[in-house]
């Protein structure tokens, strides 16, 4: 499969590597669907996943327009809108109006959804503690710093190059 405005390695060695972190990728996002689902269920299991998404995400980096919600998330505008709404509906999600831009609203977790979040986090981090107890303190300092690190790379790498696959 060829890709546009990808360039591949030309060292065996590397393109080796490079295919063992896509096939590691794959698998981490496998998985992250999967513990994503369980976490929307346990936080609130009336919130659709979607939702439960957007809320941690703005939670943890609000507050945000939604128009950001829709870049940051690549969807429909209508599609973010309906699950702002359930959130709003629910008392997770405060809107105000934008101090750059009367105009516009941004959204901030409400106080009840980061109380809900504090107390659900410290459930989340003892699961994590007991899947990864074999795993030494360098070991996990490691690991997060690597996936931020991907993270970051993947997020600006694949926005600044138009990276789309063949068709």
């Amino acid at each position: 499969m060829t890709y546009s405005g990808l360039v591949t390695p030309a060292d065996p060695a590397r393109e080796a590597a490079s295919a063992e972190v896509e096939a590691a990728i794959t698998e981490l996002f496998r998985v992250g669907r999967t513990w994503s689902k369980l976490l929307s269920e346990r936080f609130r299991p009336e919130l659709p996943q979607l939702a439960y998404g957007i809320l941690r995400y703005v939670d943890m980096h609000g507050p945000l327009r939604s128009s950001d919600i829709v870049t940051t998330f690549g969807m429909d505008k209508g599609a973010v809108s309906r699950q702002i709404s359930i959130l709003r509906e629910r008392g997770l999600l405060d809107a105000s109006s934008d101090p750059d831009d009367r105009r516009s609203t941004v959204l901030s977790s409400s106080a009840a959804a980061r109380e809900a979040f504090e107390h659900f986090s410290r459930g989340i981090r003892d699961q994590y503690a007991s899947v990864l107890d074999d795993w030494s303190q360098q070991d996990l300092e490691d690991v997060a710093r690597l996936i931020g690190r991907l993270t970051s790379a993947l997020d600006a790498g694949f926005q600044d190059s138009g990276f789309r696959p063949a068709r």
